[in-house]
């Protein structure tokens, strides 16, 4: 399970990475950049890595606002 989340979650990342730095879909992107943390997020608690846990909750958070942030603008 582990193996699979955090293969989800390094795919999911480099191809939200991807999409907002060209600004090819930033909505796909960051929706992207969502599911990777919430991977890594599980990936942590499940591994009781409380440092790659913590990372990524806040990191969800900030995916969380850049998507709302960009949705709320239309852009």
């Amino acid at each position: 399970m582990n193996k699979l989340l955090s293969w989800l979650g390094s795919i999911c990342g480099i191809i939200g990475a991807l999409l907002v730095a060209t600004a090819t879909n930033m909505t796909l992107g960051y929706e992207l950049f969502l599911v990777s943390s919430i991977s890594w997020t599980v990936v942590g608690y499940l591994s009781k890595s409380y440092s790659l846990l913590s990372m990524n909750i806040v990191f969800t958070i900030i995916n969380m606002i850049g998507l709302y942030t960009y949705i709320s603008k239309g852009l």
